[in-house]
């Protein structure tokens, strides 16, 4: 797990939203891709996870492949 990886995914787990903590987050070999991947049951938690991860990979591109589901 990167560096990146790991920071992201500790911010998920202090975030409050349990659904974000369960996100998965991998950086591409380059070092310069962050994917984000998982469910949340609203388009408000999607975006929540895209503005962390921005706060923390702020050159990095950001792909939120994260699927809105209600639950």
């Amino acid at each position: 797990m990167s560096s990146i990886e790991r920071t992201l995914s500790d911010q998920y787990s202090k975030s409050g939203y349990a659904e974000l903590a369960k996100l998965s987050v991998t950086v591409d070999e380059n070092g310069r891709v962050v994917t984000l991947r998982g469910r949340v049951s609203s388009y408000y938690l999607k975006q929540r996870a895209q503005e962390v991860a921005k706060l923390v990979v702020e050159a990095h591109l950001i792909r939120n492949l994260i699927d809105v589901a209600h639950f």
